[in-house]
This record gives C-alpha cells, sequence and structure tokens, in this order.
C-alpha cells in the first residue's frame, strides 16, 4: 500500500488534526473527512451527549486501529435497507445486494407460483433474505404470488443479529424464519446436541418429519476465501475484525494446519462449500440457485461444478454489477456460460425446469448472440 504523501498529511493537519489519524485507514481527505463526520454524528445521537467529544475520541481510536466503521456505527446499508451489524458477524457487502437485486428484477410476478419458497443458506447478519423479501414484497404487492423464505446459519451470533435485523422490518416476519444449521454436515441427524443440526434435520424440524419439502430457489454466500487468500489478499480489517469462520471454509479433509498446502489444495478448501451446496440443491429440487463467490477464477471452478452435476438448464456467472448491459461468454467443460455485467466475478446463476420460465424471457434470447471464449 502506498505512502501516504506529507503534503497530503498537512493539509489534513490544516483543517482538523483529527483527519490526520484517519487518513491511514481512509487513505484519502474526502473519505476521512466523511468518516469524521458520520463518527461525530453516531457520538451526538448517544445518551448523556455532555461527554460527546469524549465518545467520539474513541471511536476516532477505535477506527484508526483499522477496525471497521460498520461496527462502531452499528449499522450498513444493504439495497434499501438498514442492516444492524455487530463484531462476529460479517458485514454485509453492496456487491452481494447487487446480485440479489438483480436476481428480483427477474422474477416476474405473473410467471411465479403462488407461494415462492426459497432457502437461504449462511445468512450471516440475514441480509440477503430480508432485502429479496423486500423487494419480492414491492413488485407482489397487487399479486397473490408471496414468498416463504427459510434462512439458517451455524453462528448463534449471526442468527440472533439476523432476529434483531428482521424485528425491524415492518411484516418481514411474516414470510421469512430464522434457523440453525451446519450446511456441511451432510446427515439427517446430528447425534452432538451441543451442535446445530444438519441442514437436513433443521429443514425436517421447520416442516415436520415427513418427506422433505422442496424449495423452488437457493441463495448462499457461504464462506469462500481460501486460506492463503485470507493471510495475502483481504484487507487488514477483515483479517482482523471480520469473523474467519464466515470467510474461510474449515479444513476437514486433514487435521494439519492450513500451512504448507498446495495451491491446489488451498483451492479446493475455499471451494468447499459449494459441492454440499449442489448437493442440497438437488435434493431439495431447486428450479433456480444463485451462489456467492470471491472471484472470477473461483466463478469458473464453481460454474464447472454446476455443470458437471448435468441437472441445469443455463448456468451464468454475474460479475459486481450484474445489471450493467455488458454480456460475455465462456466455454466450461464444453457447455456455454453467459458472464454477466461489469467488475470482478461475484456469483454463479443457474436455474432448470419450470425455474425457466419464472424468469424475465429476455434472459433466454441472449444466450446465442455472444462471443464464446474458452475459460
Amino acid at each position: 500500500m502506498p505512502r501516504i504523501s506529507p503534503s497530503l498529511i498537512r493539509q489534513a493537519s490544516h483543517i482538523d488534526q483529527r483527519l490526520v489519524r484517519l487518513l491511514p485507514i481512509c487513505r484519502d481527505l474526502p473519505s476521512a473527512r466523511n468518516e469524521l463526520r458520520w463518527l461525530a454524528e453516531h457520538a451526538a445521537t448517544k445518551p448523556g451527549n455532555e461527554h460527546g467529544k469524549r465518545l467520539l475520541e474513541y471511536y476516532i481510536r477505535r477506527r484508526a486501529r483499522g477496525e471497521p466503521l460498520q461496527y462502531i456505527l452499528g449499522t450498513e446499508y444493504f439495497g434499501d435497507l438498514e442492516m444492524k451489524c455487530r463484531p462476529g458477524v460479517l458485514i454485509p457487502r453492496p456487491e452481494t445486494a447487487a446480485s440479489v437485486s438483480h436476481l428480483a428484477s427477474l422474477l416476474l410476478a405473473r410467471q411465479l407460483p403462488p407461494r415462492l419458497r426459497v432457502l437461504d443458506l449462511c445468512t450471516g447478519t440475514g441480509c440477503i433474505p430480508l432485502l429479496l423479501d423486500h423487494e419480492l414484497r414491492k413488485r407482489f404487492r397487487d399479486s397473490t404470488t408471496s414468498a416463504e423464505i427459510v434462512a439458517v446459519d451455524i453462528s448463534p451470533k449471526a442468527l440472533a443479529l439476523a432476529k434483531e435485523n428482521l424485528a425491524a422490518q415492518p411484516g418481514a416476519a411474516d414470510f421469512i424464519t430464522f434457523h440453525p444449521a451446519d450446511v456441511l454436515w451432510d446427515s439427517d441427524t446430528n447425534e452432538n446436541l451441543n451442535e446445530p443440526p444438519s441442514l437436513k434435520e433443521a429443514l425436517h424440524a421447520r416442516h415436520g418429519h415427513g418427506p422433505m419439502r422442496n424449495y423452488d430457489i437457493l441463495i448462499s454466500n457461504p464462506p469462500y476465501i481460501s486460506p492463503k487468500a485470507f493471510r495475502t489478499t483481504t484487507a487488514r480489517s477483515v483479517r482482523h475484525y471480520e469473523p474467519k469462520l464466515a470467510l474461510v471454509p474449515p479444513d476437514q479433509r486433514t487435521p494439519r494446519s492450513y500451512d504448507g498446502v498446495t495451491s491446489d489444495e488451498d483451492d479446493a478448501i475455499g471451494d468447499l462449500f459449494y459441492p454440499a451446496i449442489l448437493r442440497h440443491a438437488q435434493d431439495l429440487d431447486v428450479k433456480i440457485m444463485l451462489l456467492e463467490v470471491g472471484d472470477l477464477a473461483q466463478a469458473l471452478r464453481v460454474a464447472g461444478m454446476i455443470v458437471r452435476q448435468g441437472i441445469w438448464d443455463h448456468v451464468e456467472m454475474w460479475r459486481d454489477e450484474p445489471g450493467y448491459p455488458v454480456i460475455e461468454s465462456v466455454l466450461v467443460d464444453g457447455v456455454v456460460i453467459t458472464v454477466r455485467g461489469r467488475g470482478s466475478g461475484r456469483s454463479v446463476f443457474a436455474f432448470r425446469g419450470e425455474g425457466r420460465w419464472w424468469l424475465d424471457s429476455d434472459i433466454s434470447n441472449e444466450w446465442a448472440s455472444t462471443p464464446v471464449s474458452k475459460a
């Protein structure tokens, strides 16, 4: 990371000495001024306003050490919604919101079944189901269609925060429920009563111990960062403050540490959740699937897994801004994969069966008209 120039430090000091302390984190003066203003406004909202200066100093110290601003302010916007944030739970990202909103924009009320069943895996703050519900209820206001959304996470901290965020959104509790579940535990039951149940067990408990209910849509932003990428490419604030449980999958194959793993092993650890999610999608007869990934290389690997599963009619890779009107194609395992939008690789989208008819018809008209390059 380049050093901050002395002239910029002098400029900041002439305005406000506190900006000098925020510059190493913010990297530019406009960002530092914005953050100082937000921190000051947040301090002013707290009871005992006579201690506002002391509280602001405390916030600046935390931010200068690299703590994410969202943990200090306690919220972050996710699309149109303001989500509560708390240490121990992953902070929602705007790129994730863009993927969720784009999916909602593809779903047309007149083509959907009366009751859409949605499953969100690794829900964190609950931001994905809450934004999807928000977007769909706007669209379904004059429609007979509604969505039933079940969201799961392994973390008690995440589930507690997700339920707080649910309570803050009027009417959402009629459509969304949160449950503990281990997505990687591939069994009908978890014999250790102190651990979260398997996903199968959690869904059986949710719907009654009869035949497994199917889901129309599956969404997941799972842990997907490899051990090497976590050490070498994530921001210091992410490594030091956000929960590793939500970022790096566990290495379940060997008892040894992550040190010394090969590149292939490193990628395999980063990709660990996707085969399990694909098995769940097949078992639950999912029609539409949206999986977040870390970059274009991982998107290509996950798209390959989906293609090799052999049950999906169409697979796409979405970039950070999937609604941006740029469309390319790549060849993955002999199958043409549409690459949509601009920015880094962000998610992989697939549908099959009835899911084809629940989407905007324009999506199918683009497939044959884009140039193909080999991945």
